[in-house]
């Protein structure tokens, strides 16, 4: 059922940006009766934005700014089809390089991938919390089961925006190194009220003081880390 619904899923994304692309799905059986999928999809020939960071593969500026750029389309192509990912990291964010023909010169891409925790909005709201799968990138107010009507759109686009944070400055937010290898689920109530208030406080005074740090940037270069920091505000 949950690659029947990924399936689905990535059908109706067909041809949307910064989205992974499938050219054809297709359904055989085996001779012991059992149902096979094919899912054809787009090479990416690099590597995710996790790995790009880890290598220290760093992007140039300009590939930077492009790499945003898609990830916000994606971001997009998925809200407007009401389609809550439920799984944004910068693992799940797949890099290509392309030649053109005609200039010889190299173009980077960026397409958010892997839609297996993938659902609507109705059910992404009745899971709590919404990004349980990617710990680190949980919002606070995510965090308290039952207390909150989070907004979807707002938790995922806090998520895209700590893995452009990382990209961008250079390191991933203190916040996030903090709950890496924390077990939200496991928490009491209390705890996560504890830890949500914490943790807003951090994301406020880490923006408070990334704010003043864009002063020093070049105009291409503020304009995105304003869109960032704006993510996770």
């Amino acid at each position: 059922a949950t690659l029947q619904r990924e399936i689905e899923i990535l059908k109706s994304l067909q041809g949307a940006e910064g989205v992974v692309q499938t050219y054809a799905v297709g359904k055989h059986k085996k001779k012991s009766g059992k149902e096979v999928y094919s899912v054809i999809m787009k090479l990416y020939n690099t590597q995710t934005i996790r790995s790009t960071e880890f290598n220290l593969q760093k992007l140039t500026p300009d590939e930077e700014v492009y790499v945003a750029r898609d990830l916000m389309k994606g971001l997009e192509s998925l809200h407007a089809k009401k389609i809550a990912h439920r799984d944004l990291h910068t693992s799940n964010f797949v890099l290509h390089r392309e030649q053109e023909p005609n200039t010889g010169a190299v173009k980077i891409s960026c397409a958010i991938a892997d839609f297996g925790e993938a659902s609507s909005f109705d059910k992404a709201k009745k899971a709590t919390p919404l990004v349980e799968y990617s710990g680190r990138f949980v919002t606070p107010e995510a965090l308290i089961k039952g207390k909150h009507r989070v907004d979807v759109r707002k938790v995922e686009a806090f998520a895209v925006g700590c893995g452009l944070y990382h990209l961008f400055f250079g390191r991933e937010p203190s916040w996030c190194e903090k709950m890496e290898h924390m077990h939200v689920h496991k928490l009491s109530s209390k705890k996560k009220k504890s830890l949500s208030k914490t943790l807003a406080r951090e994301i406020r005074q880490t923006l408070d003081r990334r704010k003043n740090d864009l002063a020093t940037m070049t105009e291409k270069h503020r304009g995105l880390g304003e869109v960032i920091l704006s993510l996770l505000d």
